[in-house]
């Protein structure tokens, strides 16, 4: 249980820097080079939801500092 637990959490640690990294246009991500239709598919998920993460962090983090500056 500990291994698998500890592989979720890498794949969903890696996804959210993936994702960050997209956004902010440090990286580009071509899924057509995967040649693999799921492992494309699973690539793609878990970019786009890595990258939706960070937007949400990104969010918090700006409500929670206009908040502390009331």
């Amino acid at each position: 249980m500990g291994v698998l637990l500890f592989t979720v959490g890498q794949v969903l640690a890696t996804s959210i820097v993936l994702g960050a990294l997209k956004r902010n246009g440090v990286i580009t991500w071509n899924s057509k080079a995967v040649h693999n239709d799921v492992l494309r598919t699973v690539l793609d998920t878990s970019v786009e939801t890595g990258e939706e993460i960070s937007v949400r962090f990104e969010r918090l983090y700006h409500a929670v500092m206009d908040k502390s500056e009331k």
